[in-house]
């Protein structure tokens, strides 16, 4: 398996292990349990999260998932921008609305 395989696996494994401990189960307040699991108290280094070669061994879960959802949410507003950008020109009459026939009531 090679390294960002196996990255996403244990990114996988880390959101695993917060849900569960996010879960009814045991004593404590939401937040302290899943501290717990996301190795809240272990300091993130910054070029082993984001640098040119990263290295997930060394980085704690919730580091890990604060990228994984960081990268999710940066995807997230590219998209809407595109689509914000596509009904602005349409709504101007600058191109045709080319998916009005997709959405057209029969």
């Amino acid at each position: 398996m090679d390294g960002d395989s196996k990255a996403a696996v244990d990114t996988g494994k880390d959101f695993k292990k917060a849900a569960d401990a996010a879960s009814s189960k045991g004593e404590g307040s939401l937040s302290s349990k899943v501290a717990g699991v996301t190795e809240a108290d272990k300091h993130a280094i910054g070029a082993n999260l984001l640098g040119k070669y990263i290295d997930d061994t060394q980085n704690p879960a919730w580091a890990r998932i604060w990228r994984e959802g960081t990268y999710v949410g940066l995807i997230a507003a590219g998209i809407s921008t595109v689509i914000a950008m596509y009904n602005f020109a349409v709504f101007n009459g600058l191109i045709p609305d080319l998916l009005a026939g997709l959405f057209a009531h029969k």
